[in-house]
């Protein structure tokens, strides 16, 4: 080997193992996840309840309905959840995927609940409402979402208000 690509390939092994600076941790893809449930929920009162699940594991309830929404609660939900929601969401193609999901339906309009998921890919909201699309839970997305909301209202009470 000659001397001067003996020295560059010397330095070029040296460098490969050296970072300049150190990598920033990942965050968790998609936080803050904001879960909204509005419709049927405000028949008898202002009943309907917005969940944001935070990538600590902090989630924080609101009763909708109100001129100013009320802090229910908060509660801290097991941190594999938010885990295997933000990987959910990182491995799925979300064009793809709406474009599979049956057509959603108004549940708001007969009395039921409707559901708006909105969280965040690469700096831009992405919102799913259960009007369009329907939610189905053998997706690893709304299993994901599902599980929080699960945890939350274990971890919230939410009282009923009449009118």
């Amino acid at each position: 080997m000659r001397p001067v690509a003996a020295v560059l390939l010397l330095l070029l092994t040296a460098c490969a193992g050296a970072s300049a600076e150190p990598e920033a941790p990942d965050t968790a893809a998609g936080f803050p996840v904001t879960i909204d449930h509005t419709g049927g929920c405000m028949m008898m009162g202002p009943n309907c309840v917005r969940y944001v699940a935070e990538e600590d594991g902090t989630v924080t309830a609101y009763r909708l309905g109100l001129q100013e929404p009320e802090i229910l609660g908060m509660a801290t939900i097991d941190q594999t959840l938010v885990a295997d929601l933000s990987a959910a969401i990182a491995a799925t193609d979300l064009d793809d995927l709406r474009s599979r999901l049956d057509r959603g339906q108004c549940m708001g309009c007969v009395d039921g609940i409707d559901t708006e998921v909105t969280f965040t890919v690469d700096d831009v909201p992405v919102s799913f409402s259960s009007i369009d699309v329907e939610f189905d839970p053998s997706e690893p997305v709304f299993a994901g979402l599902v599980a929080i909301v699960n945890a939350a209202q274990d971890g919230i009470e939410v009282p009923l208000l009449a009118r």
